[in-house]
């Protein structure tokens, strides 16, 4: 082991510990990694801040739409308002256009912290379907179609139905055989 220890020590000559400028050069490089780690922090810092704008300004956005949602279709109307997130108050302007009689486009154009920094969230309200429509789609004869019962003709199907067939007479949920519906389909798990 001593051996190795003289060895090492002749190999680096005479001279012992650091000179001045092996000092200063690891200085300068010491420098330089801690400004690259402070400009890192800082840059850190500024996108931190700007995904939280954002994420306030959806909220804000969202909020103003959860209102429209929840109004009546008919009373949706553009305008403005202030909405508070977290410690900041945004400008929330609604711009509501008619797509057609039954949809509305409503833009919540939210105003940021600078100039720039404005965003815009976009939606659509549906106007809710008239009972009459619903009663057609579900295939139905109106309210007042039935199930025939006693072979009669099964009313005259309200406002918006046609009144349906009537039945036959029997209770008009199956046919004889147990397995076919009204409409003709047959049921699940008959042979």
């Amino acid at each position: 082991m001593k051996e190795a220890v003289a060895k090492a020590r002749a190999a680096v000559g005479n001279s012992e510990g650091f000179g001045l400028v092996e000092v200063l050069v690891a200085a300068i490089i010491l420098a330089f990694g801690l400004l690259a780690v402070a400009g890192l922090s800082v840059s850190t810092a500024g996108q931190e801040r700007l995904a939280r704008w954002q994420t306030d300004q959806a909220l804000a956005a969202q909020f103003a739409l959860a209102e429209a949602y929840q109004a009546d279709f008919d009373s949706v109307a553009s305008g403005s308002s202030d909405v508070e997130v977290g410690e900041q108050t945004y400008r929330v302007v609604l711009t509501v256009t008619d797509v057609s009689g039954r949809v509305k486009q409503v833009d919540a154009a939210v105003a940021g912290v600078g100039p720039l920094d404005s965003r815009t969230f976009s939606t659509r309200l549906y106007a809710p379907r008239p009972a009459e429509d619903l009663l057609d789609l579900m295939g139905g004869g109106g309210l007042g179609g039935g199930d025939g019962g006693d072979g009669g003709d099964g009313g005259d199907g309200g406002d918006g139905g046609d009144g349906g067939d009537g039945g036959d007479g029997d209770d008009g949920g199956e046919d004889d055989d147990g397995c076919t519906l009204p409409n003709g389909k047959k049921k699940q798990n008959c042979p």
